[in-house]
């Protein structure tokens, strides 16, 4: 037992010691929370309206810890892929409790894969019914202000064979 009379000096090792070793062991609960790797990670199929996924390919994997539920969706488009020009959205993999409709759940990325474009969008919560949904947005900047705005067969940019976007976030259930 130290003596708590000693010198400050004598105690800082294994003060400093300690609290390295509790940060560590938060850090490291707060990965194995929140970071989906793929040795943990659970795979579904969203049911998808307003986007047609034809022949292209989708991955779809997730993670619930606790009352959190982290997600990602990374679609690759196929010659028969295409957006309706409607709302395109999916089932989320885990029932949510419930949240304010049009919240965000996180980020989108649209890759044009022929012109090397990169655009950015969000992942919307939205209710249909009694179910919650996550509804992919691009944003549209040509505005005095950016906004979010559904894809179609020309935006962000045309779509064609190998381009794709990905979708990921996190909410409550």
């Amino acid at each position: 037992m130290s003596d708590p009379l000693q010198p400050p000096v004598k105690r800082a090792p294994k003060i400093l010691n300690d609290l390295g070793n509790d940060l560590d062991r938060v850090f490291k609960s707060i990965l194995d929370r929140y970071y989906v790797s793929s040795a943990d990670k659970e795979t579904w199929t969203p049911t998808w309206t307003g986007f047609t996924l034809g022949n292209g390919t989708q991955t779809a994997y997730y993670k619930t810890s606790g009352h959190v539920c982290r997600f990602r969706v990374d679609v690759i488009f196929g010659s028969t892929s295409s957006f309706s020009g409607g709302q395109a959205y999916f089932n989320l993999p885990v029932q949510d409790v419930g949240m304010m409709n049009r919240a965000s759940l996180g980020l989108a990325s649209f890759h044009d894969v022929s012109a090397s474009i990169y655009c950015s969008g969000i992942a919307m919560y939205f209710v249909s019914g009694t179910n919650g949904y996550c509804s992919v947005r691009c944003l549209d900047t040509s505005g005095a202000y950016a906004v979010s705005a559904n894809p179609t067969t020309i935006v962000p940019f045309t779509w064609a064979t190998n381009d794709r976007f990905m979708v990921e976030g996190w909410y409550f259930v």
